[in-house]
C-alpha cells in the first residue's frame, strides 16, 4: 500500500524525482513486498542501517511513514 501511495504522489507535478527509501531488515514472508518495491520506480530498499545512518535518514526525510497491517 505504501508503494502504491508513493507512486501516486510521485506522478504528480512537483514530485518527479522523489525517492522512497525503505529501511529495515528482511522479514517473514517479505517476497511480495520486495516484488512490489522492484516494480515501483523510485523505491529503494536500503535494508538494515546502523543507528547513525538511520538518524541521518530521518533528518533528511521530507516525510516519514511507519506502515503496519498488524
Amino acid at each position: 500500500r505504501l508503494f502504491r501511495a508513493f507512486a501516486a504522489v510521485a506522478a504528480r507535478p512537483g514530485f518527479a524525482g522523489w525517492k522512497l527509501l525503505a529501511v529495515g531488515g528482511a522479514g517473514w514472508l517479505d517476497g511480495p513486498i520486495r516484488a512490489a518495491a522492484a516494480a515501483t520506480p523510485g523505491v529503494i530498499l536500503a535494508g538494515r542501517r546502523p543507528r547513525a545512518e538511520l538518524a541521518a535518514c530521518y533528518r533528511h526525510a521530507a516525510a516519514f511513514a511507519f506502515p503496519s497491517l498488524y
